[in-house]
């Protein structure tokens, strides 16, 4: 980030959250976003609240951009801090009876003891891992809660053992070998997926640490209808995609307690046509992705883009329907 930002948002409280949720959900701190970017109103339109802006703990609005350029944003910061500096003393306070905790948040369910990866997207050209890197690039986390992870490790686990990782690499080539580097894009349905393999070998022991080297790859391909059902990522036009990887990495496990503590996955894909959002236009011409998967160590718990497909029994659901989910709702956020 350019330090003159840094710098700048040295007088701010600083916050960072996922839009669409707070576009479209229903729970305290979702309205409150939605009334103090939209007028005081409940959000009932499509279109983005994306940007940065600048608000009184009321939720007053004091000033905000949406773009990515440096000078846009600094300008920006400065209205907001000199509209700060005018403002009475009783509008620099959270107003009483106001409380914004959420019911449901993704973060909820962190999968503690289990898998938690970061994976980075970077589009590749004609040259590829030759070629200059790419500006164009997306970042997404990958989440397997501790039950997954033991399930998928044979015990013992011993130098010279083989075994498959295949449900590792199935969430992988559903959810996060994805062509987003670009924008937003989609994930593939079960019955897309046409080769998955992912191979593990344990090739040395060094003290309680189990050496993994890992191989594999994966072909998904969407030619049709949508076939994940009705819920937010639903898209308006079918739009043939696929995308085609090839796999090496390796991994550490405890020998003692079973858990990874090492983990990296490079990716080469090959991938071609097109989804709603994922910033192709009408290109539908192949290219080249590469893909680089590693084990967070941040603590951020920031959440799967794709959290609410997992369909597993650990991640929590939101209780409070978005008004997407249940149109007449939005009658209640009026009070």
């Amino acid at each position: 980030m350019d330090p003159r930002v840094i710098a700048k948002a040295e007088s701010f409280v600083c916050a960072a959250d996922e839009v669409w949720r707070l576009q479209r959900g229903s729970e305290a701190d979702c309205v409150f976003f939605q009334k103090a970017v939209n007028q005081g109103e409940r959000i009932t339109d499509r279109g983005t609240r994306q940007g940065t802006w600048i608000m009184t703990p009321g939720g007053g609005v004091l000033a905000r951009v949406n773009s990515r350029n440096i000078d846009d944003v600094l300008a920006t910061l400065e209205r907001g801090l000199q509209a700060w500096r005018e403002l009475p003393a009783d509008q620099k306070r959270v107003p009483e009876g106001v409380k914004l905790e959420p019911q449901h948040r993704w973060e909820h369910s962190y999968p503690q003891g289990g898998l938690v990866l970061e994976r980075i997207v970077r589009e590749l050209d004609e040259h590829a891992l030759s070629g200059r890197p790419s500006a164009r690039w997306n970042r997404d986390m990958c989440w397997f809660s501790k039950e997954e992870v033991q399930a998928m490790l044979p015990s013992p686990l011993r130098p010279g053992s083989s075994f498959d990782l295949s449900e590792l690499a199935r969430r992988l080539a559903r959810f996060h070998l994805v062509d987003n580097a670009r924008g937003q894009t989609l994930p593939f349905a079960e019955s897309e997926l046409q080769r998955v393999r992912l191979r593990a070998e344990a090739i040395a022991k060094v003290g309680d640490t189990i050496v993994l080297a890992l191989e594999g790859e994966t072909l998904a391909r969407a030619k049709g209808p949508w076939l994940l059902g009705q819920n937010l990522w639903k898209p308006e036009a079918e739009l043939a995609h696929g995308i085609e990887t090839k796999l090496i990495g390796r991994a550490n496990v405890d020998g003692k307690s079973g858990a990874f503590t090492d983990f990296e996955l490079l990716g080469v894909a090959r991938r071609w046509g097109r989804t709603q959002n994922n910033g192709r236009g009408k290109n539908d011409e192949p290219g080249r992705l590469a893909f680089h998967l590693l084990i967070d160590r941040s603590g951020t718990r920031l959440a799967p883009t794709f959290i609410d497909l997992y369909d597993r029994p650990w991640v929590r659901l939101p209780e409070i329907p978005g008004w997407m989910e249940s149109p007449a709702e939005i009658g209640l956020g009026d009070d």
